[in-house]
């Protein structure tokens, strides 16, 4: 079933990291996963502050506690453990402006992801363990836990895959601001999706494409394609379009803003879901702090087949505030099945 047009990509390439990882050796034992159950001592603690983006009036801390923390690009180290906390709590309303904190209580494991205050979700808190080269082979889920916050540290306890994990952080505990500005959305006309207020055009040099068909998804006798133009390093402007051909073999044509049943045409970008769990669907432009986003609502998108086992793309679109985004790629198309 597609229900994310992003999501379902990263889960599939998250699905081939795993499938990919080597068996170990005798002389070469594997590290002990959270199904050993586990005492975890943290050494850092690093937590973002998103306002009431996800949940009006509740304040949103993203929380991770680690043994090795992240490269100054955001990264996860090599062979490191992670443990994400997704918690919602009081709103920062500091007048004085002084420094963001992360609230002392108990907060409890949301298994029904209602993003209520008191709560972390368990759809975005997870166990995560990185490889050798920092990306993420182990990630599951928390079946039940509490996190208790004081002001001199942190004690999570869940249950993964049956066995209690105790996790604890002592020290100091910095809150980053990821809040948008006040006053972009006011700025925003009613109904505008874009946080962009000018002309984009985006930089696609050291980029990757991946692809998915979806076969007739719609039942309306066309194919259903999405892909994706991922930075390598993950940072910087991410593209993804959601189209619809008449062939199941080949993406190449010329596309235009259209709907499921229009053949070469794209799909508008649209937030879907309920009001607690919205996600990106359709056709888009976002860079990876979240900060810029722009759903594609016009224009003309290329695809070409170069004759080299390459392929370029060019498109020259309009965001939903009027703001034209335009790029150009060239490589080898991979195809996520």
């Amino acid at each position: 079933m597609k229900i994310r047009v992003l999501t379902s990509l990263l889960t599939i390439v998250a699905f081939l990291a795993v499938g990919c990882h080597t068996e170990p050796t005798p002389d070469t034992p594997d590290k002990p996963t959270p199904t050993d159950g586990v005492v975890f001592t943290a050494n850092y603690f690093d937590c973002e502050y998103y306002g009431d983006y996800y949940t009006p009036g509740v304040g949103n801390y993203y929380i991770h506690l680690s043994d090795n923390g992240f490269t100054e690009s955001g990264f996860a180290r090599p062979n490191s453990t992670y443990y994400r906390i997704d918690l919602y709590s009081d709103l920062y309303d500091d007048a004085e402006g002084g420094a963001l904190h992360l609230p002392v209580g108990t907060y409890t494991l949301d298994t029904g992801d209602t993003l209520a205050h008191g709560t972390f979700s368990v759809a975005w808190s997870k166990y995560l363990q990185s490889d050798a080269e920092g990306e993420f082979v182990e990630e599951l889920s928390f079946e039940a836990g509490e996190l208790i916050v004081t002001t001199s540290g942190v004690q999570l306890k869940v249950t993964i895959a049956g066995k209690e994990h105790i996790v604890t952080y002592e020290g100091e505990m910095v809150v980053a601001d990821k809040r948008i500005d006040e006053g972009d959305d006011d700025n925003r006309p009613e109904g505008v999706l874009s946080t962009l207020t000018e002309d984009k055009t985006t930089l696609l040099d050291d980029h990757e494409m991946v692809y998915v068909n979806y076969g007739d998804y719609y039942a309306t006798g066309l194919n259903n394609w999405t892909f994706a133009l991922w930075p390598l390093d993950r940072i910087g402007d991410h593209i993804q379009f959601d189209i619809m051909s008449e062939s199941g073999e080949s993406i190449f044509g010329s596309y235009t803003i259209g709907d499921e049943a229009t053949p070469f045409s794209f799909l508008r970008g649209t937030i879907e879901g309920d009001d607690e769990m919205g996600y990106m669907a359709g056709s888009w432009y976002y860079t990876d702090d979240g900060y810029s986003m722009a759903p594609f609502v016009d224009g003309v998108l290329t695809i070409s087949d170069t004759g080299d086992g390459e392929a370029k793309i060019e498109f020259d679109v309009k965001d939903d505030a009027g703001n034209r985004v335009t790029g150009s790629w060239q490589g080898i198309m991979q195809e996520m099945k």
